[in-house]
């Protein structure tokens, strides 16, 4: 079984592209890692724009990727809040 790695993406209005996290897969019997890495990834999201309240504003995207071909396995797009939502 190959190994994945999720990237989380954030990127602000006119900014570039900024990594926020690197998670790898869990160690532990997970019966499907891609949706374990991409629980991650929203909670590492939740957590960012609790404590950095700008990033509501921010695109973000999750890259899983397959550690040994570097190719994309799942793509995740968690677009930008509304202005009247937090």
């Amino acid at each position: 079984m190959l190994k994945l790695t999720a990237v989380v993406i954030r990127q602000l209005q006119h900014h570039n592209p900024v990594a926020s996290a690197v998670i790898q897969q869990s160690d532990n019997d997970v019966d499907d890692q891609i949706q374990y890495l991409l629980s991650k990834a929203e909670e590492h999201i939740q957590e960012f724009k609790k404590t950095f309240v700008e990033f509501h504003r921010a695109n973000w995207y999750v890259d899983i990727i397959e550690d040994v071909t570097n190719k994309i396995v799942k793509y995740r797009e968690f677009p930008a809040n509304p202005p009247w939502q937090p």
